[in-house]
């Protein structure tokens, strides 16, 4: 199999982690009052928070178990996301939404990768002061 070089990255960061738990007021109250963190978006079931100028770094989703959701991969901007998603699809991975799967985000995609875990590839993140 040929693959496609890119003349720069692909991915430029690890942007966020998204966590399902059962407690989602417990699983703030610690990150806010332990680690520091801000909250920036809730919704129902999720509540976003942040550590610096990204809308989010982390995600919490109301749920019936305690698990990882996905992880956040930010794309080198638009070349970076159309590259990434080039890949997976020639590496036949399962695309399993076409759109960002949280707020914040302009653009994006989300595939499940070896191991079973899902990823979410995107840029455009918004920043909250």
């Amino acid at each position: 199999m040929v693959r496609m070089s890119a003349p720069g990255p692909i991915v430029e960061d690890i942007g966020h982690v998204a966590i399902r738990t059962r407690d989602l007021e417990q699983a703030v109250r610690h990150a806010v009052e332990t680690m520091g963190m801000c909250e920036s978006r809730r919704d129902a079931d999720r509540v976003y928070l942040r550590v610096g100028h990204e809308h989010h770094s982390l995600q919490y989703i109301r749920s019936d178990a305690d698990e990882l959701d996905h992880i956040g991969l930010q794309a080198a901007g638009e070349t970076g996301l159309a590259q990434a998603r080039h890949r997976i699809e020639a590496e036949g991975l399962p695309i399993i939404a076409d759109w960002p799967l949280g707020a914040g985000v302009t653009e994006g995609f989300a595939f499940v990768g070896p191991g079973g875990v899902t990823y979410e590839v995107y840029h455009g993140m918004r920043q909250d002061q």
